[in-house]
């Protein structure tokens, strides 16, 4: 056959890429018994201030070649104390903090990578169609474009997720103020704000009760919100971070520190809706222009041009 060397290539290419994907599988099993005792332990010592660096917590873990069905963006540089804090940045701006979907993500990537090779296989093999340059070239691109697409679902995903909680904070932060003034701890009203705001947000609420849960470890306050603000990505939940820390910090009223924020946010809601209703006539100048127009020119004109037709015919 003229074609076997590429055949073998292409067999000896499936065939490592098998055995790389069954092995980082079972190491990846095998970690997370790992994983759950080292969690285990890091959160019964409560008394000892736990704050272990991401280096040593993870030890050489993600810095081997296995990484390979991992590539899932940027790590956290700086200490992590969060509960999640196995699971990568990028999977918790998506949303995502079940193991199990991380990995059945992790699977669709190695399906999508070798679909391409495998479906060329079965044409040749079994449909006995000739492998060329071009096709081979095709189908290694088409990998590498269905290896990297479920990346590109998942920032889809981490960007109307990072808009959804834009847009439900402000509510988020006149609960929070509410039950502050009314007496309520700031601890208790992050619990009870999680609670409430699930029907108009169920991301936001999923964010507040990672919160609640993380200070019920016992680990300090400011810890936490800095996680929070790691974790969603807001210069609105930055700032509130920040105003709670400062008033931690030097012991000013946090009722009154939350009411002016929740006034300047809601300042800046207003803000941002008179300016989308300020760009509104500029967008609809598109549409006016190649739909409107043209109907209007059709219904003006159209009986005039039909007079001038019928004199020039006649005359």
């Amino acid at each position: 056959m003229e074609n076997t060397p590429l055949i073998l290539s292409v067999a000896t290419f499936v065939v490592i890429i098998l055995l790389y994907v069954a092995l980082s599988f079972f190491l990846s099993g095998r970690q997370k018994e790992k994983d759950l005792i080292k969690r285990t332990k890091k959160w019964s010592d409560k008394g000892k201030g736990l704050d272990v660096p991401v280096s040593e917590e993870r030890g050489e873990k993600g810095k081997g070649v296995f990484e390979f069905l991992k590539l899932s963006g940027k790590r956290k540089k700086d200490a992590d104390t969060s509960i999640y804090s196995d699971t990568p940045l990028f999977y918790q701006r998506a949303g995502i903090y079940n193991r199990n979907s991380i990995r059945s993500y992790r699977i669709v990537r190695a399906i999508f990578f070798l679909l391409p090779v495998i479906l060329l296989m079965i044409s040749h093999f079994v449909y006995f169609r000739p492998i060329n340059g071009a096709t081979l070239l095709t189908t290694l691109v088409l990998g590498y474009v269905g290896y990297f697409l479920p990346v590109l679902w998942l920032r889809v995903v981490a960007h109307y997720r990072k808009k959804e909680l834009s847009r439900t904070f402000p509510d988020a932060m006149d609960l929070l103020m509410v039950c502050v003034e009314a007496g309520m701890g700031i601890d208790a009203a992050i619990r009870r704000v999680s609670q409430e705001i699930y029907i108009t947000s169920p991301e936001l609420a999923k964010e507040f009760k990672i919160l609640s849960l993380e200070l019920k470890t016992g680990r300090s306050r400011n810890s936490c919100l800095k996680n929070l603000a790691l974790r969603a990505g807001l210069p609105d939940i930055d700032n509130l971070v920040s105003l709670l820390i400062q008033a931690d910090k030097y012991g000013t009223g946090v009722a009154n520190a939350l009411r002016i924020h929740a006034e300047e946010m809601r300042q800046k809601r207003y803000s941002r809706l008179e300016e989308l209703a300020a760009k509104l006539p500029v967008k609809l100048t598109v549409p006016l222009i190649l739909f409107i127009f043209p109907a209007f020119f059709v219904v003006i004109a159209g009986p005039a041009a039909i007079q001038v037709l019928r004199v020039i015919i006649q005359g």
